[in-house]
């Protein structure tokens, strides 16, 4: 089972405009429509993956879990309406091969060492070429090739600017620069594939990463 929901947000709503301003809010109103999980990390064990899609009419969050969630647990007057789907079928025809069209919020970053320190560092893409090198990376980790013709296989690589990148974009020495990616892909190993689907693309999946959506191409 893999849901799918799509939630209207009240944009007047207090609780929504504080989310808006803090993304780490965000995961946290989010998480309250699932069952508590005593793992360490509740986002993985339950497969919540999430992206924030704003404009100047609505503003919208796409939710994927691997377990149905309870939207009615979030606060009154929260959510505009919310629409929720199993789409375990659709994603399981998907085979080796299949042409589709793609859209992903991510973080494309890469660790550096610091000095004097045994930590390393994550540090943010700035370039189109090189922001775009990492989803190639990524696509060979997680069995799929970008398709489309053209400059940069005619995948588009936009900064995205909403939610705000303020407190909550920051967390444990992590530094979130969402990027969104749309294009066109050919799956290579539709067992890659879907796990990468089920389990997120790149790092910072509670800030609003990671999720990523297909359709028929």
């Amino acid at each position: 089972m893999t849901i799918l929901s799509r939630l209207e947000l009240r944009s007047r709503h207090l609780g929504v405009a504080r989310d808006l301003g803090d993304i780490a809010e965000m995961h946290r109103t989010i998480m309250r429509a699932f069952p508590a999980s005593d793992d360490a990390s509740p986002r993985a064990a339950l497969g919540v993956l999430f992206r924030a899609e704003t404009d100047a009419q609505q503003t919208i969050v796409v939710v994927q879990s691997q377990v149905r969630p309870a939207w009615e647990r979030l606060a009154d007057g929260y959510l505009a309406g919310a629409q929720t789907k199993d789409i375990g079928d659709a994603l399981d025809a998907i085979t080796d091969g299949r042409r589709l069209r793609f859209l992903l919020v991510a973080n494309p970053s890469r660790k550096v060492a610091r000095e004097a320190s045994r930590n390393s560092q994550r540090v943010e893409l700035t370039t189109h070429d090189a922001r775009h090198s990492w989803l190639v990376d990524r696509g060979a980790r997680h069995g799929f090739c970008l398709s489309g013709g053209g400059p940069h296989d005619g995948v588009r690589v936009d900064r995205v600017v909403t939610p705000r990148p303020v407190r909550g974009m920051s967390h444990s020495r992590v530094t979130v620069k969402p990027v969104r990616y749309e294009g066109r892909l050919v799956v290579t190993d539709a067992e890659l594939f879907l796990d990468a689907i089920k389990r997120g693309v790149g790092p910072a999946k509670a800030f609003g990463c990671g999720l990523l959506s297909v359709a028929p191409a």
